[in-house]
């Protein structure tokens, strides 16, 4: 088998599954009740995901292609390949059952599992903080956002208020999404480089990825997010908390921090994840009781389910390719 040209395959079909899954949500949230268009919000998520490792660089993509297992060879290619097809399939059960997901922690998981089954070196230690950072990073992120805001309503006698200048807003809300375009370009979208990046060391093509195929997947990427977003009124990361404008682009710089935070230490971290948290934090400044926790405790479900299930599924991928060849 031609793994180096099944993972280019792969990698265009993932990146449109990034786009339904994660590029939507995030368009969700940020063109909810605002004049942002969501095809204007599309299109700056796609310019994220070339102007973030362009300008940021690609720690994360490298953490996900040699780093979490080593992908070098066919055996590397045919891993791979598992993994990445075991994260889609629990992406794909997990959107079967309106459950909100971690194609993140899923592609973590897949990975690992399928290195496992292949006899491949997995690093633990990154394996274990992936997970640790999955858990805590929302948590600090929530935590954050509520702080935030709430220093800001103590120093500003504006903010809550109906008089707030629309032009200021505006343009803080635009900013704020700009900032989580190319935070997620410098993070959630490097998985898609990973694939890239394999299937270039697979087919002997080099370790660099040119601009062209930087543009090909953020079009990939941008198509996905054009049909995800239709869809995603149910089960929207927006349903656990609707905060209005000047809450949720608060909840989005936290978001891009946490995201650059794990570019710096090159763990991949869930941008919807974080967001969703950061919502949470936000909602909460207005009354606990305003947080929709019913929709809340099915993330944490589908979150804790994700990461095991994707070691299982891609485990079991790598066997039967294994067998197959």
């Amino acid at each position: 088998m031609d793994y180096a040209l099944g993972l280019l395959a792969v990698a265009v079909g993932f990146a449109v599954l990034n786009g339904a899954n994660n590029g939507s949500t995030l368009v969700a949230i940020a063109t909810s009740k605002t004049s942002l268009l969501p095809i204007t919000a599309i299109g700056l998520l796609a310019g994220g995901v070339v102007v973030g490792p362009l300008m940021f660089g690609t720690a994360v993509a490298t953490t996900l292609s040699s780093k979490l297992v080593d992908a070098t060879g066919p055996l590397g290619g045919r891993t791979f390949l598992a993994g990445i097809g075991a994260s889609s399939a629990v992406i794909a059960f997990l959107a079967w059952r309106g459950l909100p997901s971690s194609l993140t922690l899923a592609t973590v998981g897949g990975l690992g599992g399928a290195g496992l089954a292949a006899g491949l070196h997995l690093s633990w230690a990154i394996l274990v903080l992936s997970a640790l950072m999955a858990l805590l990073v929302p948590v600090g992120t929530a935590l954050m956002t509520f702080q935030a805001l709430n220093v800001l309503r103590a120093a500003s006698s504006i903010f809550g208020n109906q008089e707030l200048d629309r032009r200021g807003l505006r343009w803080f809300r635009n900013a704020s999404f700009v900032l989580q375009s190319a935070a997620y370009g410098t993070n959630d979208g490097q998985r898609m480089l990973a694939i890239l990046l394999v299937a270039l060391r697979v087919g002997r093509l080099g370790n660099s990825i040119s601009l062209p195929l930087y543009a090909f997947l953020a079009f990939a990427f941008g198509i996905g997010a054009v049909f995800g977003t239709r869809h995603m009124a149910r089960g929207s990361s927006g349903r656990v908390a609707p905060a209005d404008s000047f809450q949720r682009s608060v909840a989005s710089v936290a978001a891009s921090a946490a995201a650059f935070l794990g570019a710096v230490v090159g763990i991949p971290l869930s941008m919807s994840q974080t967001t969703s948290a950061a919502l949470i934090g936000a909602h909460a400044t207005v009354g606990a009781r305003r947080v929709r926790w019913e929709e809340v405790g099915k993330l944490a479900a589908a979150w804790v389910f994700t990461l095991p299930a994707g070691v299982a599924v891609g485990a079991a991928g790598s066997t039967i390719l294994g067998w197959a060849r």
